[in-house]
């Protein structure tokens, strides 16, 4: 976002410090969001309706500018991650999403980890528990800092661990089977898979380092999809159609499957 025109210096040097969305002033976070709103307009000829913000830096000045453009939906919050960095000025920077929600919600104007009334629906990226468990235990571990000695022994043990719907080097297509169905077992409407289209290409990011590693995460997501759509019955849809559509999610039906 800071390479976003207009370009207004931020920091000392913008150009080493790269400053996240949540640290511009607001008036210029929405000058860029116009111009971002305007380009992507222009190009595709749709008006974008769903928005994902850079590095994960989403706070209450960014909904505020959404909900004044128009959008409908947002999936930055992710769920059990804090993306917490030093600052230019020594102190914190980025989002704690630890405690956000793991279900779709409508965000508090003050807080976008909390519900609350705002317009844009919040679709938070899918992470969770590896195992299906009862949902109030689930609940409970998910929510385990990852340095309590039970979050550790149980990552030890490898009985259960967390993490998200993305492939990576980290993962395989079992590991995102099971987080899919821990999350069908807990309830959630939808299944939000991310990865970063940049990644889909060798040398790209630190998951796909190899051609080799670029060929594991479309197998793993092919694992991971052919068990939606032929197993689970999933309905894939857009985040736009799933924000569209969405209301109280009923037991009795299978999710959606949102890709971004």
């Amino acid at each position: 976002m800071w390479t976003t025109p207009p370009l207004v210096p931020v920091t000392p040097e913008d150009w080493r410090y790269c400053p996240l969305a949540t640290e511009l002033p607001y008036e210029l976070l929405k000058k860029k969001l116009i111009n971002v709103t305007g380009v992507v307009s222009e190009l595709s000829g749709m008006q974008p309706v769903s928005h994902r913000a850079g590095r994960w830096a989403f706070d209450q000045n960014g909904l505020r500018v959404l909900q004044e453009l128009g959008y409908v939906v947002d999936t930055t919050v992710t769920p059990l991650r804090t993306w917490f960095e030093p600052s230019y000025t020594g102190k914190q920077r980025g989002c704690d999403f630890h405690s956000a929600p793991f279900e779709p919600y409508y965000p508090s104007e003050d807080d976008v980890t909390r519900p609350g009334a705002a317009l844009i629906l919040e679709v938070p990226v899918s992470a969770f528990l590896n195992r299906p468990l009862p949902p109030q235990i689930a609940n409970w571990l998910a929510r385990l800092p990852r340095n309590h000695h039970l979050a550790r022994g149980l990552r030890w043990t490898r009985f259960v661990r967390q993490g998200w719907l993305s492939p990576g080097r980290q993962t395989n297509g079992q590991m995102l089977i099971g987080i899919a169905r821990s999350l069908i077992a807990y309830g959630a409407p939808v299944l939000n898979v991310t990865f970063h289209s940049s990644e889909m290409a060798p040398k790209t990011s630190p998951s796909t380092r190899t051609q080799a590693d670029v060929e594991d995460s479309y197998q793993q997501l092919k694992i991971l999809f052919d068990y939606l759509v032929h197993k689970v019955r999933v309905k894939p849809v857009s985040l736009s159609e799933f924000a569209a559509s969405y209301q109280t999610p009923s037991p009795c039906l299978p999710p959606s499957m949102a890709l971004r």
